[in-house]
């Protein structure tokens, strides 16, 4: 397990996710509502809890979501599960140039809802993709 992995297993395990609130964020409704409307493939980096997958799915979008840290790859997973619902959720590094690239070449993905764009601001200027 890499630091960056091990880090963010420890945020979940102590709580220390201030910026989950719970459920879907307002601007998935948003964009639900806007004109382009999201379809087909959509790819959801650094979902954490993923309290919007079940609503992209209910709205009959093929679902990929990503996270680096287990726990809320686990929780997700058995939400989905529990509730007749089926989204590709996978662990994986994606501040990783290389498993960024693996991900996007395998999703195909046709929109990208990435409500964590704005914690790596410095990373996208290092790595640029």
């Amino acid at each position: 397990m890499s630091g960056r992995q091990q880090a963010w297993e420890a945020r979940y395990r102590d709580g220390r996710t201030g910026w989950d609130r719970g459920g879907p964020s307002p601007a998935l409704r948003h964009w639900f509502g806007h004109r382009h409307a999201p379809c087909g493939r959509v790819l959801v980096p650094g979902c954490g809890n993923g309290h919007e997958i079940a609503d992209l799915v209910r709205a009959g979008l093929q679902v990929t979501a990503v996270d680096i840290a287990a726990q809320p790859v686990m929780r997700l997973t058995g939400e989905l599960v529990a509730q007749g619902l089926y989204a590709r959720v996978v662990q994986a590094d994606l501040l990783d140039q290389l498993s960024l690239i693996k991900m996007l070449e395998a999703v195909e993905a046709d929109e990208i809802y990435n409500l964590a764009a704005m914690s790596f601001v410095p990373t996208s200027w290092t790595q640029p993709v």
